[in-house]
């Protein structure tokens, strides 16, 4: 009997050993775990409503995590009832809007809203997902008499203040008849751009939106945050005095102009002759718009255009400018520039800071 009591007495103080033992590796292993969280870079995961779920709070990165997720889920659920909300009253708002401003009631087609997204957890593990947060704001897209067009408003009550592209075709009509007037010269080619744009993706903005009437006057007050691109033959004499007066008369100190004047064939001959000669235009490093052109590159032949080119003029900010493009050439590397910020988009190329190119390309001179 005394000797079965001593085993039992041996067998709870190794059976309290090991509980010791075991409690002391499980402390620890918590104690590593806080320690290993603590120093994790992801310690601020920002949710919804300013709180924050602090990972130094947790005794295990998955249930951090898991809340997160939790948080993300109920976020974004409240917000696509929230972006439904806006699609709706968007299209009653849009309706009201198309129907005061042009007198008919347009049926949309497509509705996307407008929304920002912020991320949720840090990155690669301890990512989580995106918040979306809608702004209001919502584009309907509607057709009329076998075109497309868009409206830009707010899903949010009381405010049927939008912009739509509905007049664009009439207003470059309007915009090209009246240059053509003023001064006497056709038109070659033109792009224009009115008003506000709309990125609706990474892969499609929506261009030319514009909230004002356009009754066929008033062409200064439809051109402001608007870019003209103009496109203009032998022809045309851009010392004219005719451009102060429409400068004076038609632009705002909000729209930018770009008029291109073309050379006649004769002149268009002798400048590529002097050019094969080796008489290469010189280039100077306080003109603002470079390109760096390589031929295999572009498909296409950006020295001819340039050279087919006599001058240009800029109306920004109501000053007038005339001037013309340079070439350089070094290396077989050709270089364009155009002394202004803007160059039209007729000019295909790509937009560089030539002394890194001319750097990377090893080109010294």
């Amino acid at each position: 009997m005394k000797k079965s009591k001593k085993i039992l007495i041996i067998f709870i103080i190794f059976a309290l050993v090991l509980m010791l033992i075991a409690t002391f590796f499980i402390i620890k292993n918590r104690l590593l775990i806080k320690n290993e969280i603590n120093e994790f870079s992801y310690v601020g995961a920002f949710i919804p409503g300013g709180q924050s779920r602090n990972l130094s709070e947790y005794d295990s990165f998955s249930e951090w995590k898991k809340d997160l997720k939790k948080d993300m889920d109920e976020h974004n659920s409240k917000a696509e009832e929230e972006k439904n909300i806006y699609l709706k009253k968007a299209e009653e708002n849009a309706k009201e809007y198309i129907k005061n401003k042009y007198g008919f009631e347009p049926t949309f087609t497509d509705k996307k809203a407008e929304y920002s997204t912020s991320m949720v957890g840090g990155t690669d593990d301890g990512f989580v997902g995106w918040n979306y947060n809608y702004s209001g704001n919502v584009l309907l897209k509607f057709q009329k008499d076998g075109n497309d067009y868009y409206v830009l408003i707010s899903g949010k009550d009381g405010n049927t203040l939008g912009y739509d592209n509905y007049q664009y075709d009439i207003i470059t009509k309007a915009v090209c008849n009246m240059f053509d007037k003023e001064l006497g010269v056709n038109i070659l080619g033109y792009e224009i751009k009115l008003g506000k744009s709309y990125k609706l993706s990474d892969k499609e903005t929506i261009y030319n939106l514009i909230d004002s009437y356009f009754d066929g006057n008033e062409l200064k007050e439809i051109l402001k945050n608007s870019k003209i691109f103009l496109e203009y033959d032998d022809k045309i004499d851009l010392r004219d005095a005719k451009w102060e007066e429409l400068n004076n008369k038609y632009i705002s100190n909000t729209t930018e102009v770009f008029v291109i004047r073309y050379k006649s064939d004769e002149e268009y001959s002798i400048a590529k002759k002097n050019y094969d000669s080796n008489s290469k235009y010189s280039y100077y490093s306080n003109h603002k718009h470079q390109f760096v052109y390589d031929k295999e590159f572009y498909g296409y032949d950006l020295i001819e255009k340039t050279l087919n080119i006599d001058s240009y003029l800029t109306i920004i900010n109501n000053i007038l400018n005339i001037s013309k493009p340079q070439i350089g050439e070094c290396e077989g590397i050709y270089i364009v520039q155009w002394n202004v910020d803007n160059a039209p988009s007729i000019i295909k190329s790509e937009t560089v800071d030539v002394s890194k190119a001319r750097k990377s390309l090893g080109i010294l001179c």
